[in-house]
C-alpha cells in the first residue's frame, strides 16, 4: 500500500480496509461512485433484511435520504 494512501485508511486492520488508488478520473467520477456506493449498500442492507423495497431512481438529496431510511426503519423495524 502507498504511504498516503495508508495514512488515509481509518485503520491498519485488513478486514477493515479496502485502499483503491483512482488517477485520472473525470470531475464527475466523485458523485458516481458515491451514487453506485450508496445504492449498493442499501440494496445490501434490504437483501440482509429480507425486504424487497425498490430504491428512488435518482440518490435523493442527503436530508431526503435520510428521510427515506428512517421511514423504511418505522415500517419494518421492530
Amino acid at each position: 500500500m502507498c504511504q498516503s494512501c495508508q495514512q488515509s485508511a481509518p485503520t491498519s486492520e485488513p478486514w477493515y480496509t479496502d485502499v483503491l488508488l483512482i488517477e485520472n478520473a473525470p470531475g464527475s467520477f466523485s458523485d458516481e461512485i458515491i451514487t453506485y456506493s450508496v445504492f449498493k449498500l442499501l440494496d445490501a442492507i434490504f437483501k440482509a433484511c429480507r425486504l424487497e423495497l425498490i430504491l428512488p431512481d435518482k440518490l435523493p438529496e442527503p436530508d431526503a435520504l435520510q428521510q427515506f431510511i428512517e421511514e423504511q426503519c418505522r415500517k419494518y423495524g421492530r
